[in-house]
């Protein structure tokens, strides 16, 4: 872990939205797509990230007064992210550091994939199943 790149990870295509998109419709994307964010980009440029979080910590129990908002008014604003160069243990430590669960990955200064930590978990899980062994 320590020194295998993201790129082991396979990062996925992550889905994104642009920032004038609706609350409601980003709301609808992570239930139906069952996925834990979107990012906000504008061309190539990311400019921000929402994930269930920020649902939960931004809008709350206002949801239906601002489903019809704009997500650029509740994202979190140039999310860190990371190359499929950087190692999983430094993706690990950013996101133990920083307090979230999904990184961008970015090739020149474009969005490629994103990882959370059910992926590095996943990784992990299968390729050092002694780690998750029961103790006898």
């Amino acid at each position: 872990i320590r020194a295998a790149p993201l790129s082991v990870l396979s990062p996925v295509a992550a889905v994104a939205v642009s920032p004038s998109t609706g609350v409601a419709e980003v709301v609808r994307l992570l239930a139906t797509r069952n996925i834990g964010c979107v990012l906000i980009v504008s061309g190539d440029a990311l400019l921000g990230i929402f994930s269930e979080r920020d649902a939960l910590q931004r809008i709350g129990t206002r949801y239906e007064q601002v489903a019809r908002e704009p997500i650029r008014d509740y994202m979190t604003p140039s999310p860190e992210t990371l190359t499929m160069h950087d190692s999983i243990a430094f993706a690990l430590n950013r996101m133990d550091v920083s307090g979230f669960r999904h990184i961008p990955v970015e090739e020149d200064g474009r969005v490629v994939g994103i990882i959370s930590v059910r992926d590095v978990l996943a990784h992990i899980t299968r390729h050092f199943p002694e780690l998750t062994a029961q103790p006898n």
